[in-house]
Parts: structure tokens; sequence; C-alpha cells
């Protein structure tokens, strides 16, 4: 069983870790860490980053819709809603 005591100075430390027990091995592959108090990578990240922009899309184009259909309106132009 692996000890750790201090944990960010093993994360700072070791980027690959092996362990043994009586019936299994165990590999830790450590890509990308945040500790507290820290910025997180960008792969933490990226997936939010993604979602917002998406939604300030979707804002967009729904404001733009909202736009046209009240000036369509106010010219006279009527609309169906299925």
């Amino acid at each position: 069983m692996l000890l750790i005591n201090d944990k960010s100075q093993f994360l700072k430390r070791y980027t690959y870790v092996e362990n043994v027990d009586e019936n299994h091995y165990f590999f830790l592959k450590i890509l990308d860490k945040k500790l507290i108090g820290e910025t997180s990578p960008l792969s933490f990240e990226s997936n939010v980053i993604n979602a917002i922009i998406l939604n300030k899309r979707k804002q967009k184009l729904f404001d733009k819709l909202r736009d046209s259909i009240f000036v369509n309106s106010k010219i006279g132009i009527d609309y169906e809603i299925f």
C-alpha cells in the first residue's frame, strides 16, 4: 500500500507510479494536475470554454431571431408556432 504524506509534493515530483499489493498491480500516470490555489490546466477547462462559446453563439442567434420576429410583426408579417 502506497502511503502519501504530502500530496502536493507527491504530485509535483511524480508523473508515473507503480504499486503492488497481494493480488494486483496498480499503474498510475498523471497527465495533468491542479493543486489548490493554482490555475487549471487548459486540458481541464477546454470543455467548459467550448460550452461558454457555444452558449454565447446560441444566445446571439436567439436574440437575432427574437428581434427579427418583433420587427416583422410590426410590419404585419404573422408567424405560426408549431
